[in-house]
């Protein structure tokens, strides 16, 4: 099977862009504290999109569109899995206060979850303004 340039160059400069893309994350998880945890969060979202979409990177053109399978009611879908895992924080919490040990997804993973179910809300939040945009009637000058 023929490969033309044209298709190995935009391979390359995504690979490029994937490798940059990585090389920023580990910098700013360097920097600990906050930044650690946007890094670490931001990895998280690209693995799983990579598991939930077989295979899709998290830069790829139409990821927040996939996920529409995921979250068929919009911004609905959204709110209740922020719903879900702000409940999941508060149960986590209190098992903590009470000195009872947590099974399975710690806080720290659950918040870690929460940010990017937030991200992607806002994705979709913006995509929808844009596609409300481009339905407005265009007024003639």
């Amino acid at each position: 099977m023929a490969t033309n340039t044209k298709e190995i160059t935009g391979v390359l400069d995504k690979l490029h862009s994937a490798n940059k893309l990585v090389s920023l994350l580990d910098q700013l998880h360097e920097h600990g504290g906050i930044y650690a945890q946007a890094a670490k969060a931001l990895k998280l979202c690209a693995a799983k999109t990579q598991d939930y979409h077989a295979g899709a990177k998290a830069s790829d053109e139409n990821a927040d569109k996939m996920r529409d399978v995921y979250f068929p009611f919009g911004q609905l879908s959204y709110a209740q899995m922020l719903h879900v895992k702000v409940q999941r924080v508060i149960s986590l919490v209190k098992k903590q206060s009470a000195g009872l040990s947590v099974l399975h997804e710690s806080l720290a993973d659950t918040y870690l979850d929460l940010v990017n179910y937030a991200l992607f809300a806002a994705e979709r939040a913006e995509r929808d303004a844009r596609n409300a945009a481009d339905q407005k009637p265009k007024e003639n000058k």
